[in-house]
Parts: C-alpha cells; sequence; structure tokens
C-alpha cells in the first residue's frame, strides 16, 4: 500500500473517530430521550392500557350474540338380546342475543372508565413534561460537575505551582519550613477535592445514561451569555393561580375524584333492576333411523325411529329486580363514599401543596437571578484579592496560608457562579412545568445556548 493510500485511510479514521466522539446536545438527548426513557414508555403503555379497558366497559352496554352448535352420536343398544344396535345422528345449533335497555350500574361503570381515560391522558401528558425536567436536571448536573472538576484542577494547578516556589524558597532561606508544609497540606487537599469532582463527573453521566440507555462521553456546555431574567409576570400569586388552572397533576387528581363519584353511582345502583331484550333462535335435527327390533325386559319390542327437524324462535325482555343481597351492596355503596372523601382530601392536599411550590419556585428563579449578578461579581472581586495577596505575599506582608485561601475563594466563586446559572434554568423550567406551561420547545429554546464546539471534560 503506497503512501498517499495510508494517509487516506488515516484521514477517513480521524473524521470517523470525531463524529464519533462529538458531543451531544440537550436537544439531542432529549430527543433520544423520547424514544429510549422506560418511564416514558411504561407511561404510554399504562395509556394504552387504561383505552382497552374503557372499550371494554363500553361493551356491557352493547348487545351480546352467541352462536352454538351440538353435533351427538347416539347408539342404543340391549346386552340382553339380540337386536340390532340403533343409531341416531343429531345436529343442534343456536343463536342467540341479548341486549341491555336498562343497567344502571354497566352505565355509570362505563362512564367512570371514561373518567379514568381521561386522568390517564392528563397523567402521560404529566410524565412526558417530567420528562422534560429530568433530561435537563441531568444534563445541567453534568455541568454543574464539569465546572467543579475544572475548577477543582485548575485550583490544583495553582496550588502546585505555588507549592513549588515555596519549596525553591525554603531552599534560599527566604521562608520557614511551615510555609512549606502548610503549601503541601493545601496542595493535598486540592488534590482530594479533584478526585471527588472527578467521581461526581462520572455519576452525573451514568445518571443520564439511565434516560436514554446511551453511553456518553462527553455533552455540549452552555455559552457564557445565556440571557438571564426575571419571571414574568413579576407576581408570584399569579403563577399559583396559572398552576392551580394547568397542572396536569393536579387535574389528574381532580378526575380522581370525579372517577369516586362516579363509582358511588356503580355501588348504588346495585339495588336498581335491569332489564334486557333477549332472542334466541334454535334449530334441532335428528337424521332418520329405521325401525328396529329392541328386548324390553324380555319382550322383542319394534321401535320405530323417525327423523326430526325443529325449529325454535323466542323474543323476549327480562326483568331482574334485586331484592336482598346480604348487606353487600349497602357496604359497598358507603365503602365508595369514604373512598370520595379520601380522594377529595387528596385534592385538597395537592392544590395546597402546589400553590406553595409554586410560589417557592418562583421565589428561587427571582433568588437565582440575584445570585447569578452577586456571583459574577464577587468572581471580580476574589481575582482582585488573590492578585493583592500574592503581591503582599512577595514582600512579606502575607503568608501562604492567605494565598492560598484566596485561591480556593477564588475558584469557588467561579464554581458558585456556573452553579447560579444551572439552578437558574432548572427552577425556571420547574416554574413552568408547575403551571403546565413548560413544553418540548423549552428545551429547543435553550438547546440554542448550547455551545456545541464547547464539550465538557469526559469520564475516567
Amino acid at each position: 500500500m503506497d503512501s498517499k493510500n495510508i494517509k487516506a485511510l488515516l484521514t477517513c479514521g480521524l473524521l470517523f473517530v470525531a463524529s464519533y466522539s462529538q458531543a451531544e446536545t440537550l436537544g439531542e438527548i432529549y430527543n433520544s430521550a423520547l424514544d429510549n426513557d422506560p418511564q416514558i414508555r411504561a407511561a404510554g403503555a399504562e395509556l394504552k392500557s387504561q383505552k382497552e379497558v374503557t372499550k371494554q366497559a363500553r361493551g356491557g352496554l352493547l348487545p351480546q350474540i352467541n352462536f352454538e352448535l351440538t353435533e351427538t352420536h347416539t347408539n342404543l343398544e340391549n346386552q340382553a338380546s339380540n337386536s340390532n344396535p340403533v343409531t341416531i345422528m343429531g345436529t343442534s345449533y343456536g343463536l342467540s342475543l341479548a341486549q341491555p335497555l336498562f343497567n344502571a350500574s354497566t352505565w355509570f361503570s362505563y362512564k367512570q372508565a371514561k373518567t379514568i381515560d381521561y386522568k390517564s391522558e392528563l397523567d402521560f401528558s404529566a410524565a412526558q413534561q417530567d420528562l422534560i425536567i429530568r433530561v435537563a436536571v441531568n444534563y445541567f448536573n453534568i455541568l454543574r460537575a464539569n465546572d467543579a472538576l475544572t475548577a477543582a484542577q485548575a485550583e490544583e494547578a495553582a496550588i502546585k505551582r505555588q507549592l513549588e516556589q515555596t519549596k525553591q524558597r525554603f531552599d534560599v532561606g527566604l521562608i520557614a519550613i511551615t510555609d512549606v508544609h502548610e503549601a503541601q497540606a493545601g496542595f493535598d487537599l486540592s488534590r482530594v477535592g479533584r478526585i471527588v469532582t472527578q467521581n461526581q463527573l462520572d455519576i452525573a453521566y451514568e445518571a443520564l445514561q439511565a434516560i436514554t440507555g446511551q453511553q456518553y462521553s462527553s455533552i455540549s456546555t452552555l455559552k457564557a451569555d445565556y440571557p438571564i431574567s426575571t419571571p414574568a409576570p413579576a407576581n408570584p400569586q399569579a403563577w399559583a393561580d396559572n398552576a392551580l388552572a394547568g397542572n396536569f397533576a393536579l387535574k389528574a387528581v381532580e378526575q380522581q375524584v370525579e372517577a369516586a363519584r362516579q363509582n358511588i353511582k356503580v355501588k348504588r345502583s346495585g339495588h336498581l333492576p335491569t332489564v334486557t331484550l333477549f332472542g334466541q333462535y334454535q334449530s334441532d335435527d335428528n337424521d332418520d333411523a329405521s325401525s328396529s327390533l329392541i328386548n324390553f325386559g324380555g319382550t322383542p319390542t319394534t321401535v320405530q325411529f323417525s327423523a326430526t327437524d325443529q325449529v325454535s324462535k323466542t323474543l323476549g325482555i327480562k326483568v331482574n329486580v334485586p331484592l336482598y343481597s346480604g348487606g353487600i351492596t349497602m357496604a359497598a355503596s358507603k365503602q365508595a363514599s369514604y373512598q370520595l372523601t379520601q380522594a377529595q382530601q387528596n385534592l385538597t392536599l395537592t392544590q395546597r401543596g402546589l400553590v406553595q411550590q409554586t410560589r417557592s419556585l418562583y421565589s428561587a428563579v427571582v433568588t437565582d437571578v440575584q445570585r447569578i449578578k452577586a456571583r459574577n461579581q464577587a468572581i471580580v472581586s476574589s481575582e482582585s484579592a488573590l492578585k493583592a495577596t500574592e503581591v503582599g505575599y512577595d514582600v512579606g506582608t502575607r503568608n501562604i496560608v492567605d494565598v492560598l485561601q484566596a485561591q480556593r475563594t477564588l475558584y469557588r466563586s467561579k464554581r458558585d457562579y456556573a452553579t447560579a446559572r444551572y439552578d437558574y434554568i432548572i427552577h425556571m423550567l420547574q416554574l413552568k412545568q408547575a403551571t403546565g406551561q413548560i413544553s418540548p420547545e423549552d428545551i429547543f429554546a435553550i438547546n440554542e445556548w448550547i455551545d456545541s464546539s464547547a464539550n465538557t471534560q469526559g469520564r475516567q
């Protein structure tokens, strides 16, 4: 193989590796989660299952048609005589129809099933919104851990340089051995911190893999100029009111209350009569058989078997009035009433919890906006403080402990700033989820601010 072919193969291989290792964006991971997340697939299967339950309940209101066919082969033989055995062949078939005219229990069961069907749709919508949150949380948890690792690595490198400088100064007699020990201790602590944050990054990758079923070596990072703004409307009560009107989980609980109400009607209708229209068509056909001499009690008797062909048609109305069932119906009705009370109290609990959660999320978003501004300013202040401390150390007015602490403060400020930005995004999404307003468009809107050219660090 000549050098040109080898060069071409290497180029193709590098292109393949580059495409294979390209980091995933938030939008790409969300699309993958839609197809592979076990929770959303289970919710979809549950929805389809409930649809079939509704069809079964509706079937109780529709006609019930049955066809029955019977073939008989009968041998008559007297063992005590020499008479010839008689064989009778018969065919019987019938068609029956039953149509409920009045059955309150079946009707209310169908209405209850439709209510639960709607609740399942709401549950599925809530599961879809929850998937958005889970993908976003795990995605930004990776970015959070990545920024923490980057800060830890930078801190470790800076303290290592400081340790080397401290050793050099000690060697020429400018400082005491205690400064070397302090620098060494600071370096050891920073190394431990870097190991811990690397492990946290690995765990964050695993959590995202659990949703999509795919392994990621890196993901794309968030642009530095992601816009930060206070939520609109700037009124926590307005958000709480929207949550009470639009939250899918709350709507599902409301349908649970309605289903409990329908269940009372189902149980109480056990006292009511049922009216059914029924019809039947029956045909009996026996093949003809010749006469035969049969010995009955020692007396030979000639029996003539003739063919029969009978058709019967029946049409009628059946009324069933339950008079007493041992108290079962009454007890079931009381049980259903208690279940309704339970569902109503759960609804009240959910409403109060949702209002409290929404107002807290609104407050968290407002606080995040202020935190981001403060954290950004803290970075500027920490950088200035570190420079001043290093100058003071050079002239002897500050010690090594002051320098190490200033370095830690700077990297902690950078980590806290990144964390505040991710908290803002997550809290804003959760606030929209509380009001039922979150949608995949929110994911793709954030994805516009994902820098596909900048990737996180990989796993160990």
